[in-house]
């Protein structure tokens, strides 16, 4: 049989827009799916295999100087070009410049986070970059220079709100100078230039609220939808360890945003960390939890010139758990349960789950290990490893997808994915559900998918996840009779194809290929089920899941296809 041309709702996660993820069949609109999430918090994995953030240009009007409310001129006028030099929606400008006292303004709105400002300059081969208060800067650049242009970069600390670009008054007179693409971003490096045509509002682009998240992690040439709880990462300056809020062992070293690798997403916005020296050889933070709470820590790392790190998640041993990236194995110190992710860029996850029933105070950690014994005082000679994307999830058995901070705690809201008015797409007395991806187990009862009555939820069938042993299990609810099947399959992998046959009398559940349970029970389900949701309806038992595919078939499936249909 042809499985796409015999069932009526098929679901690869492909095409999507704001609040919706489109299904293949029908194509009438009637199976896509709606989707939310609260905030521009969230990140994924994209085909590239980097870690794709929400980013944003503050920077208003910035495809034209002269209509922007950020912007002024001082003693030079800009003149458009009629062209467009680094990008086919920004207009060049040239300013006539004269003499040491002219140049342009960005005047900003006070914020408690650090900024990068960076704009495109062509002839500009002396500058003065300097904000409210302080001395002039060296002019800073990324290594990006297009058809000519050099991309100028400011680092704008809190509470700076005016910015001077202007010649330097050793290097003389400037006949003419050229401008573009002016973009203002949170943190404190430089990344692709976003086009923000508004007159009044930031542009932001990447995983933004409401879109749902495609994503690629693990090497996956064909995306999943990815759908998460809400998190919060309490580890704020996520990915500058050069501030004042992280603690530095007294012989250890940062080395800000290093040329020498790209980071995980694909900017060089990692720090590099240097143990020489003796004593305590660390950087870290402390994260304030009750007693007897579980804290999920994650870091990315990259090797520099030595084998191993250590990560500590532990408030009751100084002890760090060791990686060796040359064999990418643990050494476990601390009791803490450990995991790694690989990226394709050279980067390792690194990931510490861990409970501590006295202290108050864990403390997130890394150090240059010079051996895998994960001591914090050690004696070295320039030991460095690459680090990046900081994070601690209170309370949280696993960590999450990754979530960037500044000056403050963040928090990405829940994944919500749902079709109402599905009951065209089931008949009344048999059907066959599906559904393939990834889930994370948690020791909690939680469904991936369930497919319920909107005005009679308790008439369902679901695939779900329980709370004993992690066994991937189905269940059949009926309005009068409640549960009337609950079946086990034995399989805990996180992985799974999983199929059930719904019909009177023949009740049968595969996973992964195997028969994991059958019943000749002839109570009939409730009929008329019109609404599916990728969570349980109690959305405080959602959790971490990668939709790879749902399919619905107005009939139950024979055994054979159902085995066939589910084998890896």
């Amino acid at each position: 049989m042809s499985f796409f041309d015999d069932a009526s709702l098929v679901m690869i996660p492909s095409g999507y827009k704001d609040q919706k993820v489109y299904s293949v069949k029908p194509i009438d609109g009637t199976g896509d799916l709606t989707f939310t999430r609260s905030n521009d918090t969230a990140s994924r994995v994209n085909s590239s295999g980097l870690i794709e953030k929400v980013r944003q240009n503050q920077y208003y009007k910035s495809t034209a100087f002269t209509t922007s409310s950020l912007y002024a001129t001082y003693n030079i006028s800009p003149v458009s070009l009629g062209t467009y030099p680094v990008d086919s929606s920004s207009l060049g400008y040239s300013f006539s410049v004269t003499g040491y006292n002219q140049g342009f303004i960005v005047q900003l709105a006070n914020d408690t986070n650090i900024r990068a400002l960076s704009v495109y300059l062509k002839d500009w081969n002396a500058v003065d970059l300097y904000y409210t208060g302080s001395a002039p800067l060296s002019a800073g650049y990324t290594s990006e220079v297009v058809n000519g242009y050099t991309r100028y970069v400011i680092v704008i600390p809190a509470g700076a709100n005016i910015i001077y670009f202007r010649p330097n008054s050793n290097y003389g007179t400037i006949a003419t100078v050229y401008a573009t693409a002016p973009q203002i971003e949170y943190g404190d490096f430089p990344t692709a230039y976003i086009v923000n045509d508004t007159t009044a509002s930031a542009v932001s682009v990447g995983p933004v609220a409401n879109l749902p998240r495609l994503d690629y992690s693990g090497g996956a040439t064909c995306p999943s939808l990815l759908l998460e709880p809400q998190r919060t990462n309490i580890a704020v300056y996520s990915e500058s360890f050069d501030n004042a809020s992280w603690e530095l062992g007294g012989a250890a070293s940062i080395s800000t945003n290093t040329s020498e690798t790209l980071d995980p997403s694909g900017y060089y916005g990692a720090d590099k960390l240097t143990a020489n020296g003796s004593g305590q050889l660390y950087v870290r933070r402390n994260v304030y939890l009750g007693t007897a709470q579980t804290c999920s820590n994650s870091v990315y790392a990259k090797k520099a010139n030595h084998r191993y790190v250590g990560l500590r998640n532990s408030g009751t041993t100084s002890q760090h758990d060791v990686f060796d990236f040359d064999t990418k194995t643990w050494t476990n110190n601390s009791g803490a349960t450990l995991s790694y992710q690989e990226l394709p860029n050279g980067w390792f996850r690194l990931m510490s789950v861990n409970t501590d029933a006295v202290n108050l105070n864990y403390y997130w950690s890394v150090i240059p290990a010079k051996n895998t014994s994960g001591e914090e005082s050690q004696s070295v000679s320039n030991l460095s490893v690459y680090i990046w994307g900081a994070q601690a999830e209170q309370n949280a058995s696993y960590p999450s997808s990754y979530i960037n901070t500044l000056s403050a705690a963040v928090t990405r809201g829940e994944d919500i994915c749902y079709k109402t008015g599905i009951g065209s797409l089931l008949s009344a007395s048999e059907y066959t559900l599906y559904w393939e991806g990834t889930h994370i187990p948690t020791s909690q009862y939680n469904s991936f998918m369930t497919v319920y009555k909107s005005t009679v939820e308790n008439s369902s069938a679901r695939f779900y996840r329980n709370n004993i042993n992690n066994e991937i299990r189905a269940a059949v609810f009926h309005s009068v009779n409640g549960l009337i099947l609950d079946l086990g399959s034995e399989v805990t992998t996180q992985t799974a194809k999983c199929a059930f046959r719904v019909k009177a009398g023949d009740y049968a559940f595969y996973v992964n290929g195997t028969l994991a349970a059958s019943t000749t029970n002839a109570l009939a389900p409730a009929s008329t089920l019109d609404v599916v949701n990728l969570q349980y309806l109690n959305n405080s038992q959602s959790f971490d899941q990668k939709t790879a595919q749902v399919l619905f078939f107005k009939t139950g499936l024979t055994n054979a296809q159902l085995a066939e249909l589910t084998t890896l």
